[in-house]
């Protein structure tokens, strides 16, 4: 009966969304409000998908809600899912973002069989891209700050700001060769995930490191590589494609001669 319920709940509270990511894309001013929206929901649904399928994989059963914009993924058992191996819980919060590359992928496809006008893929992967960049912000109740306060925990205190520098070098490197590339400098994501992770280095568990649930030293720098790739992957879409909710500059029976003409 609880997993009827948890459908239910799930099936009604997406399909209101839709009608709100309609309102919000009629906001922006977009030319296809259905389209948004409904690129807006397969998005974060599908985000949520991934994360309960992974906790269910481990045994753990979980339930979906869908809030104005943002979803949930809620353990049913939230101390089995606390005492999973930290290692498990960090692909838990990971999990969602890969959804959203799944779609990007998926995007491109339905482009290249000519599914999708060229306009319509690029918006598609802009919002996953953009959803994927804010979710790794390492704070609060984003996947990023899970992820990071599972990692930083695991980590002993004397190596806590040696990661922090590690990982804020390599993604500064990585803005830098997109700002030489684009002539974009997204200062605002740089500030975010600088201070997430030495927030989240300086606020973790001083004693986490000797838990038995801790990630080992090759999974800390297996997840610190993930991380950065996620964040340089979704920065990298966000500022090379048009921004979603903007409209397309031609008309779209136009489409495919606007795109020889360019």
């Amino acid at each position: 009966m609880k997993r009827l319920i948890g459908f239910l709940v799930a099936v009604v509270t997406a399909a209101l969304n839709y009608w709100v990511f309609v309102a919000i894309a009629r906001h922006f001013g977009s030319d296809n409000p259905s389209f948004i929206a409904a690129t807006m929901l397969s998005a974060v649904v599908v985000h949520e998908l991934c994360h309960l399928a992974v906790m269910e994989y481990y045994g753990i059963r979980t339930y979906l809600f869908f809030a104005v914009v943002i979803g949930g993924a809620v353990p049913g058992d939230p101390e089995k899912y606390t005492a999973l191996h930290w290692n498990k819980q960090a692909a838990v919060s990971i999990a969602g973002v890969v959804g959203n590359l799944l779609l990007i992928v998926l995007a491109l496809v339905a482009w290249a069989n000519k599914w999708l006008d060229p306009y319509q893929c690029q918006q598609i992967i802009n919002l996953n891209g953009v959803l994927i960049l804010w979710n790794m912000i390492p704070w609060g109740i984003f996947d990023g700050g899970r992820f990071a306060k599972l990692f930083f925990n695991s980590i002993s205190e004397e190596r806590d700001q040696v990661w922090v520098f590690r990982l804020v070098s390599i993604i500064g490197i990585g803005f830098l060769l997109i700002f030489m590339s684009t002539g974009q400098l997204p200062m605002m994501a740089m500030l975010l995930v600088g201070w997430g992770l030495h927030f989240q280095a300086n606020h973790d568990d001083p004693r986490g490191s000797h838990s038995k649930l801790a990630m080992s030293a090759s999974a800390q720098r297996n997840w610190a590589g993930v991380y950065v790739t996620l964040v340089l992957i979704s920065l990298m879409i966000s500022v090379t494609t048009p921004n979603w909710c903007h409209n397309r500059p031609y008309p779209a029976t136009n489409t495919m001669a606007a795109e020889n003409h360019r």
